[in-house]
């Protein structure tokens, strides 16, 4: 990605970095999107049956109520919901600890015929080969907040940069990821929508 006309960053002061990597956490973890897409619905399956296994091994065989309650399928569809309402809340002390030690990058797009879209699962994340930790150099942590403008996190407690984003093609692969991973898009035009369906 070429990047050029470096501009000076908002100025954060700590208390709204704090609530800036509140907001970035919440969209990045914490959308339906992307709690839909930590545990598949086999892998929930399996951990349930796992849950029920290991509780009887230790304590008692549930009882007819309890399984109607808790394996029927409507019980399993309760117990995922609850699952993403607790999700939901949890405040991500771990990861907000991290973005705390690392600064903010803001790309704007200049050209009047490009633009980013925005998704139902709105972070991108971008790693290289090998690297998939989240503060580890490497790994990109993306946010669009608008049709020409995006916020990333980079290396650097308090650091702040502007950049100008040209490189037409990283932005398409950018699209397109958000567009993979998102049940539910929107864009600037009617176009740019339309040519991310069509490569898929």
């Amino acid at each position: 990605m070429r990047r050029c006309a470096r501009g000076k960053g908002p100025g954060l002061t700590f208390q709204e970095k704090r609530v800036w990597d509140l907001f970035l956490y919440y969209q990045w973890k914490r959308t339906p999107d992307s709690i839909g897409s930590t545990m598949s619905h086999a892998e929930f399956e399996e951990l349930l049956t796992e849950s029920v296994a290991e509780f009887e091994q230790r304590f008692r065989p549930l009882t007819d109520e309890e399984r109607e309650r808790f394996l029927s399928n409507a019980g399993k569809k309760n117990l995922r919901k609850n699952a993403r309402v607790k999700a939901t809340g949890d405040p991500g002390a771990v990861v907000q600890s991290v973005l705390n030690n690392m600064g903010i990058g803001i790309a704007v797009i200049r050209k009047p015929n490009k633009a980013f879209v925005i998704g139902s699962k709105p972070v991108v994340t971008l790693t290289q080969p090998g690297q998939t930790r989240f503060g580890r150099p490497g790994v990109e942590v993306w946010l669009p907040i608008a049709a020409d403008i995006a916020v990333f996190v980079i290396a650097g407690k308090g650091k702040e940069i502007v950049i100008t984003l040209n490189d037409d093609t990283w932005l398409r692969s950018f699209n397109a990821a958000i567009f993979h991973e998102s049940t539910v898009i929107g864009g600037r035009s009617e176009a740019l929508i339309k040519s991310l369906v069509s490569a898929r």
